[in-house]
């Protein structure tokens, strides 16, 4: 009984791997302007207000049918964002006392990696649409803050803000046909943090990661 188990396993997991092997794979070089912010429900956070930030990297469509009408979307991407913070009692960041009131910059740099299922349309006029949801996790791999008397001067908070973080992504956008296998694709992505971001022993608490991107896409 237990080897006629194995051996079923077996097939039905080469049967797996087979289906998977016959999907295409689709790459896009990716780079997009973002804005992004931090939300903290910190009783000592004044005000907090958004940043330009960039990111760029490879994505890629996994097709799950034939059809090219779903698929998984993933990769890696760099990604820099940050937040502008004022407090409303006198803060101590790596040893520096900044007073109540006046604005830190705050920017981090993210190794991204996406994980979301996205929904094609069929193709009219040599244009796709399409929507999209999923994970995001997000790999700290540095980050600092400024003040305008540069008192701070682009010191490193990385031990303030946590390594791993976890949000979900959403958006849309469509796909539009240059011929052959290349297209461009242009869409709308807004992210939101569902992790505390920061570590015990932060200056600030309770805080996540929010950002729009303008997804910008050349589809090889």
């Amino acid at each position: 009984m237990i080897k006629k188990l194995v051996i079923t396993s077996a097939f039905l997991c080469l049967g797996i791997v087979s289906t998977f092997a016959q999907q295409k794979f689709r790459f896009s070089f990716v780079a997009s302007p973002q804005i992004g912010w931090m939300k903290s429900s910190d009783s000592t956070v004044d005000e907090s207000k958004a940043r330009f930030g960039f990111s760029f990297g490879i994505e890629s469509d996994i097709f799950l049918e034939p059809e090219h009408r779903y698929s998984i979307v993933t990769g890696v991407l760099l990604s820099s964002m940050g937040t502008k913070q004022s407090y409303t009692e006198d803060k101590t960041i790596q040893g520096v006392v900044v007073s109540k009131g006046e604005e830190v910059k705050l920017g981090y740099k993210y190794l991204e990696i996406p994980l979301a299922i996205k929904l094609r349309s069929s193709q009219r006029h040599r244009s796709i649409f399409y929507a999209q949801f999923g994970l995001t996790n997000w790999l700290n791999i540095g980050s600092s803050v400024n003040t305008k008397d540069k008192t701070l001067n682009g010191k490193n908070i990385k031990d303030d803000l946590s390594f791993y973080n976890l949000g979900y992504n959403v958006g849309g956008g469509f796909e539009y046909d240059l011929g052959g296998k290349n297209a461009l694709n242009i869409g709308i992505i807004y992210q939101n943090g569902f992790t505390d971001t920061t570590t015990k022993d932060a200056f600030i608490t309770d805080a996540s990661l929010r950002n729009v991107r303008l997804n910008l896409a050349f589809i090889f």
